[in-house]
């Protein structure tokens, strides 16, 4: 009998850590999920700023610190330029 008194007690523990689990990765979705809106809202906003001409990708890229879509160039050419140094091709 006190055998199966510590297998209850063992299964009751196990349930208890696969809640603990559970609730852990809920809370963890939860936020990825808040980052992902959070994220979507700002590209959002950024293609309304540069206008549905150059759709989602245009917003991205800008959202990422190209500009307009502008190549990796002219972004080193722009942020060399903000900081004194010649800009040179």
């Amino acid at each position: 009998m006190e055998h199966l008194a510590g297998l209850m007690n063992a299964m009751t523990e196990y349930t208890k850590s696969i809640m603990q689990v559970t609730t852990s990765i809920a809370e963890i979705s939860h936020e990825i999920k808040e980052s992902a809106d959070m994220v979507h809202a700002q590209a959002a906003a950024t293609e309304k700023d540069y206008g549905k001409h150059g759709g989602i990708d245009r917003a991205a890229s800008a959202f990422a610190g190209y500009g307009q879509g502008e190549g990796r160039r002219s972004t080193n050419r722009r942020i060399n330029t903000r900081h004194g140094k010649p800009a040179s091709d």
